[in-house]
């Protein structure tokens, strides 16, 4: 199937992914790529606090988004016959997040590693019991890599995507694409050429609660909505941990 690029503002069934494997079929590495990933089942929507909903279903943004139930049986058919090999690029709070999520999900393994500071290398590499790279390009040439996970600054996005395309590496980006819509355009025509699978990693849209808010209203259960309006706050103050477009305006997109 040819790669295609669909928004994340449509009806809310998938994320944005290039190509977008069909539901339930998808490739030896849609396991981690693909729009089956994030399943998150069937469950009903709650009059509860947030919190509340995630103790009883363990609905966490992230933690529930890479559960993909029966995925971490199947085996690659590609390679040496194991499930995918990841390497994380970008290894702050996010990129740990998304790597713990990797691990729970037993869908790809966490093979490699790259950071311009070694200390965070060094550091990733003990918490997820993995190989480092001392640069970019040396990471990409590893062939024992299916694909790169992205979670660096928004600034960044087009470039590695564009190497990591060259290297014929799949690639999961986190949110947004790219800072503009010329950008992200070029990424898109860039997984295309090479055949790639880049998926953007919007993580709401699997949540087990805004997939039965969804359903909601689309079977009219209330009514006609002309606007739905929402707020998250939380009890933590900033950190400079977070990195990224949140303490770095110069980096990030409008989004």
């Amino acid at each position: 199937m040819a790669p295609i690029a669909r928004c994340c503002s449509g009806s809310g069934t998938g994320p944005t992914s290039v190509p977008g494997p069909s539901p339930g079929r998808p490739t030896p590495h849609g396991r981690l790529l693909g729009t089956t990933l994030t399943t998150c089942g069937d469950r009903s929507l709650r009059a509860m606090s947030p919190r509340r909903w995630s103790r009883r279903h363990g609905s966490t943004c992230l933690r529930n988004q890479y559960r993909s139930d029966p995925m971490g049986s199947r085996t690659s058919t590609e390679g040496t016959g194991t499930v995918p090999a990841v390497a994380f690029v970008g290894l702050g709070w996010w990129g740990n997040q998304l790597a713990e999520a990797v691990e729970r999900s037993g869908a790809a393994r966490v093979a490699s590693c790259f950071a311009r500071s070694p200390d965070a290398r060094e550091a990733f590499a003990a918490a997820h019991n993995c190989a480092t790279a001392t640069d970019l390009d040396d990471l990409l040439a590893n062939q024992e890599i299916d694909a790169i996970v992205l979670a660096t600054p928004h600034s960044t996005h087009l470039p590695m995507i564009k190497a990591a395309a060259e290297a014929a590496k799949h690639v999961f980006v986190e949110k947004p694409l790219a800072v503009s819509y010329r950008d992200a355009s070029e990424a898109v025509t860039a997984a295309r050429a090479a055949g790639i699978v880049l998926q953007v990693g919007h993580h709401r849209r699997k949540v087990a609660a805004t997939r039965a808010l969804r359903r909601r209203l689309d079977n009219g259960a209330f009514g006609l909505v002309h606007l739905l309006e929402a707020k998250q706050t939380t009890p933590s103050d900033l950190t400079p941990r977070v990195g990224g477009g949140v303490i770095q305006p110069s980096v990030r997109s409008g989004g």
